[in-house]
């Protein structure tokens, strides 16, 4: 299932959200429920996969800021790939079966939406099996807050969650069982450093430094052997405002850093057949002169290579690295 949750309203800067108990001082960004977000995928009620919540900016958090360049994905939204093959014969048996999303800690609110993807089997009219295992719970996320003043307040808010869980399945299938088992480790972790006039509001400075990571491991096993596929995730951002800045055209500033980091090993009885990294980088801020910069790199197990930066100043864009063309000399 390929998912998207696209945050909107209360929800669009989720990752600078604070825990509920602090809506006294909550100023600048107003949503609460911490920073923490994922997406629940079940199926009939049952906890059946993850997929984080990728902290897109869009071209809307400040004009000066992405112009020319936008934000990692934001003309593009990459959606994240949930494995629910352990699920397959559960949506073979012939009998309703509900697939749902929810947003865990979402405020107001998320467009969520998902394809399913599925594979046949040409040679049966009906597949059989089961769930061997499935140790995902709901998440627990820890919070911590380290503040110090009444009328000034400043010190860190954090917020952090980490869990592994097994699921696994087989199906019998015309060319015999076949069994899957994923194996994910999931790593979240936000912390929002602040120098607030909580009294009159007149110093509002607040600084987003945020991780998501998962990792997981697929195996299958059938009369062809053992494949398995490591896959790992990651999705940092970092986002600092500075309030009031009189000479800002907004009255303030934000600097903005993304890294989004992919990458993808296939091994079959112990051979490579396939690897793929996929690395893209942005830094923007409407900090005078504003600018902005992104790099994007691709390599996989076939020598395949794309490596591109450019950077812009006052909304102007000016460099662009020969790698961003496919023939160097255009």
């Amino acid at each position: 299932m390929e998912v998207i949750a696209q945050s909107q309203i209360n929800d669009e800067q989720w990752f600078a959200c604070f825990p509920d108990d602090l809506n006294n001082i909550n100023a600048f960004y107003g949503c609460g429920h911490t920073a923490f977000r994922e997406t629940e995928v079940t199926i009939d009620g049952t906890p059946a996969g993850v997929a984080p919540v990728s902290p897109w900016i869009y071209t809307g958090f400040l004009p000066d800021q992405w112009g020319p360049i936008p934000g990692v994905q934001t003309l593009n939204f990459v959606p994240y790939r949930v494995n629910l093959t352990p699920f397959a014969a559960l949506l073979n048996d012939g009998q309703p079966t509900t697939l749902a999303l929810k947003v865990f800690n979402d405020d107001d609110y998320f467009a969520v939406t998902a394809s399913l993807l599925l594979y046949l089997d040409p040679e049966s009219t009906r597949i059989s099996g089961g769930i061997l295992q499935n140790t995902l719970t709901d998440p627990s996320p820890q919070v911590t807050e380290d503040l110090q003043g009444t009328s000034v307040v400043t010190g860190t808010i954090g917020v952090s969650s980490k869990r592994q869980y097994t699921i696994a399945g087989y199906i019998e299938t015309s060319r015999g069982r076949i069994t899957t088992s994923i194996s994910q480790q999931q790593d979240f972790s936000a912390t929002q450093a602040i120098d607030f006039d909580t009294v009159n509001f007149t110093v509002l400075n607040q600084n987003t430094s945020l991780e998501t990571k998962l990792s997981s491991a697929t195996t299958v096993s059938s009369r062809k052997g053992t494949n398995v596929t490591y896959e790992d995730f990651s999705f940092p951002l970092t986002v600092d405002v500075t309030f009031p800045v009189p000479s800002a055209r907004f009255g303030f500033t934000v600097a903005t850093t993304q890294n989004y980091r992919t990458s993808k090993l296939v091994l079959d009885n112990g051979t490579v057949r396939d690897f793929q990294s996929v690395s893209n980088s942005t830094k923007a801020s409407d900090v005078s002169p504003n600018s902005s910069s992104q790099h994007y790199t691709l390599f996989d197990k076939h020598g395949q290579t794309y490596d591109c930066a450019i950077a812009s100043q006052n909304n102007m864009l000016t460099s662009v690295t020969e790698g961003c063309s496919d023939n160097p000399q255009q």
